[in-house]
């Protein structure tokens, strides 16, 4: 004879509680001080979420002595203000951040809009990010629309 084994009973409360302790990730939560971690100074846990490109720009590997920079080959066929897209990034992840008040998002947001499409506005089809910034340029317009 087998016997059957039944699950206990979960009370609403220790769900509600392992549902909270989830939510005090301090670096996905945390919504950071603008003022001495603006969009061209992320926090480490801000960088770890952006495409690798992105993170060699705000954290570079340490300079080896001796060795040259390498050179680049080829015409440049990204917009000269390439260098405005990830700060864009940072600002949108920080939008997106539901432990920010309405206002902090809404005024962030702000910010990812004027760093990605200033860059969007300049690309062009045959840069290698074309499609990356469209994507983000596409959630901003979505973010503007859900905070509004």
């Amino acid at each position: 004879m087998t016997a059957r084994f039944t699950h206990p009973r979960l009370s609403p409360f220790l769900v509600a509680a392992v549902i909270a302790l989830g939510c005090l990730d301090a670096n996905a939560q945390r919504f950071p001080d603008y003022g001495k971690n603006n969009e061209w100074n992320p926090t480490d846990g801000e960088v770890m979420m952006l495409p690798d490109y992105c993170r060699r720009q705000f954290r570079p590997p340490p300079a080896v002595p001796g060795a040259r920079k390498p050179k680049r080959s080829g015409p440049r066929v990204c917009p000269v203000n390439m260098n405005h897209f990830c700060p864009g990034l940072v600002a949108l992840n920080r939008a997106k951040n539901p432990a920010g008040s309405r206002s902090q998002r809404k005024f962030i947001l702000g910010v990812a809009e004027q760093q990605i499409m200033q860059v969007h506005d300049n690309m062009t089809p045959d840069c290698p990010r074309a499609l990356d910034v469209a994507n983000a340029a596409r959630q901003v317009r979505m973010m503007q629309m859900l905070l509004k």
